[in-house]
């Protein structure tokens, strides 16, 4: 019961978002509306993921336990637009944000294939792969992205820095609730699973969104096109 709630609130607030994000984009010119297209993208494959769980679709049976794959298929699209944004807000080169999505495709996979693996110990191997790609693209948004940011106006710096933080401390969250619940350790309930997962990614999703979007203003879309 609180499983499908908790899902079902997911699929609302996503698209709830997105038609925040469609008011606040609503007198922004073709030309200049890339950041609310990619947001909104975010937010509505999302929703569509949630409401395909909320409904009992989407899921697959590994070794008697029932896996949200569709989970997955959310995040293979969304956290890599979520990634290109913040490259976009540092003015990053095409090279360093294909290397971070590559890097998040991998992540997402290698954590899907920790869902498939028995024994515990394959699945420990393969959470650790993905939790170590994780780990190198912390590297490029600390690192890479934040020194081409500093390049930017203070305005600008300011934005991508209230987003990377965000994106760093929600992210690093996600392998922790994945571990500690039904797919690994066991250890995590799996209603408080599933409302863990809620709750990340309205705040990493939808809230990224507004945080971004609100700075329309200052963050235009850079030479990256």
């Amino acid at each position: 019961m609180v499983e499908t709630v908790a899902l079902w609130l997911g699929a609302g607030v996503m698209m709830v978002g997105t038609l925040v994000y469609l008011y606040m984009g609503r007198t922004v010119t073709v030309s200049n509306d890339t950041f609310f297209v990619m947001a909104m993208s975010v937010t509505i494959v999302a929703a569509t993921a949630y409401l395909t769980m909320a409904l009992g679709m989407g899921r697959v049976t590994v070794g008697g336990r029932e896996v949200l794959a569709v989970r997955y298929a959310d995040w293979m699209v969304t956290t890599p637009l979520l990634l290109a944004l913040l490259g976009m807000v540092a003015n990053a080169s095409r090279s360093v944000i294909a290397t971070l999505v590559g890097l998040d495709v991998y992540m997402v996979g290698t954590g899907f294939l920790a869902v498939l693996a028995e024994p515990l110990w394959q699945t420990l191997v393969w959470w650790g792969i993905s939790t170590l790609a994780f780990v190198v693209m912390l590297y490029l948004l600390l690192g890479v992205l934040s020194a081409g940011a500093r390049e930017q106006p203070e305005g600008v710096y300011k934005v991508y820095r209230r987003l990377r933080n965000l994106t760093v401390v929600l992210w690093s969250l996600y392998p922790v609730v994945w571990i500690a619940g039904g797919n690994g350790l066991g250890v995590l309930p799996a209603e408080i699973e599933v409302v863990s997962f809620v709750v990340l990614d309205v705040l990493a999703k939808v809230v990224f969104g507004l945080v971004l979007l609100r700075s329309h203003d200052t963050v235009q879309v850079h030479s990256f096109y």
